[in-house]
């Protein structure tokens, strides 16, 4: 008896937004009415097989324009970054963005209505198995809110793993007058799209996890600072990044949604059938900002930024200094107090080990206590 199978392949389904060599014109940003600024991103896509990387929009021309006729320009900032002071804008009025960018074309935005986000109650956290779960916990009693997005930056304080007590200068050793490689920060921005929706809860509360500090991590070894941004949406706004959330996060399983043009609301004033990819918001947004150190959370033992520093005792002798601290993948950090003598070792490490802006800035934020 023969048996005939008939295997049929599943091909990859690539979008045309993938696919295709056109380079679109992608807008992030949020039309803030409050005191603090305005400031959109504008650059342009690529295909996801391609070497290239996000190519910024630069000598655009935007403006923000109200149905009152009334308009608010933004200056360039370079980079593809945009951006005006602090605006006081007339809820009754809807506004929207336009764009003109440096070949002629011109783009807008659909006017959209002033959202006003309610106060952030707190920012909590709890300690957990995994680390540290930070939250966003905001309510508003008109229950006209229910659609909800967050940002945040993290910023931390951090030592280096060695403290550099020597510097190699002319050939020699001596003792450095200013170490300003040990004490520094470091900032990273949410990437992920995080939404959060009370639309079918009887009241308007909301407790966001933000982010997860993983457990006993070296981002809270001196001072932790986490600033969350809240944001709330229309209902069409909100399904344009659920939709994208969806589309650039869950996509990678055998059950995961297929691929999709996620169409916001920004449009080619000339050719309709252009795609520009982002969505513009406005209103109020609220941020609020918690400090934390390593002695406020329970039994939080932080580790290094560098698994794989150790000293290494070497001679102190013309040859061996030139050959490990006359580039740049040593520096040195004492002399060695094993060695004895009158001419001791000398204690070397990697630079990252002791140079912290390898990792980070050695200048202080401004907001920083």
């Amino acid at each position: 008896m023969f048996i005939t199978l008939s295997v049929a392949c599943k091909e990859a389904y690539v979008p045309p937004i993938i696919s295709s060599n056109n380079r679109y014109l992608v807008v992030e940003g949020f039309i803030n009415n409050g005191a603090d600024s305005t400031q959109f991103h504008l650059t342009r896509s690529y295909k996801l097989d391609d070497s290239a990387s996000l190519q910024p929009e630069l000598h655009a021309i935007l403006n923000i324009e109200g149905k009152d006729n009334s308009s608010y320009p933004l200056v360039e900032l370079g980079s593809g970054y945009y951006a005006c002071p602090g605006l006081a804008l007339n809820n009754a009025i809807k506004y929207r963005l336009h764009i003109r960018t440096s070949d002629g074309k011109q783009y807008l935005s659909d006017f959209v209505e002033l959202k006003t986000s309610p106060p952030i109650d707190s920012i909590s956290w709890v300690r957990n198995n995994d680390g540290l779960q930070i939250y966003c916990n905001a309510h508003d009693d008109q229950g006209t809110s229910r659609y909800y997005r967050f940002q945040y930056d993290e910023t931390w304080q951090f030592n280096a793993v060695f403290y550099s007590g020597l510097e190699y200068v002319h050939d020699s050793l001596r003792n450095r007058a200013v170490n300003n490689m040990f004490t520094c920060w470091k900032t990273v921005s949410s990437t992920n799209i995080l939404l959060a929706s009370t639309a079918k809860l009887s009241k308007d509360v909301v407790q966001f996890p933000v982010v997860l500090v993983p457990s006993n991590s070296w981002m809270i070894s001196i001072k932790y600072s986490i600033i969350v941004r809240q944001y709330v949406l229309t209902p069409d706004a909100y399904d344009f990044w659920s939709n994208l959330q969806k589309n650039s996060e869950q996509i990678g399983s055998l059950f995961s949604p297929e691929p999709f043009q996620s169409r916001g609301n920004i449009h080619s004033v000339s050719d309709s059938n252009e795609l520009v990819i982002g969505y513009v918001s406005a209103g109020t947004m609220r941020q609020q900002r918690i400090f934390l150190t390593p002695y406020d959370i329970p039994n939080w033992i932080y580790g290094t930024y560098e698994d794989g520093c150790h000293l290494i005792s070497i001679k102190n002798d013309p040859d061996t200094l030139q050959q490990y601290l006359s580039g740049f993948g040593y520096l040195p950090v004492d002399y060695d107090p094993t060695s004895g003598g009158g001419k001791p070792r000398v204690e070397v490490t990697f630079t990252v080990c002791a140079d912290c802006t390898q990792i980070g800035s050695n200048t202080k934020p401004y907001f920083w206590p």
